[in-house]
């Protein structure tokens, strides 16, 4: 029989896996770059860069 405990476990259940959904939807394609502005892609090259070449001790980019 069903009882209004019973419904609020299904209810948390349905808003787990509702969740659990949403945020697997959002780790697809976490590997595909969107669309940046020149600022946003130059900031993101130059992360890239940092993260594969020694830090510099001045800390100046190219275009300082």
């Amino acid at each position: 029989m069903l009882t209004a405990n019973t419904w609020k476990a299904a209810d948390y259940g349905v808003l787990a896996l509702g969740l659990a959904l949403t945020f697997g939807l959002h780790l697809v394609g976490l590997n595909a770059v969107p669309g940046l502005h020149f600022d946003e892609a130059w900031a993101m090259n130059f992360a890239w860069s940092l993260s594969d070449h020694p830090f510099t001790v001045h800390a100046m980019s190219p275009y300082t």
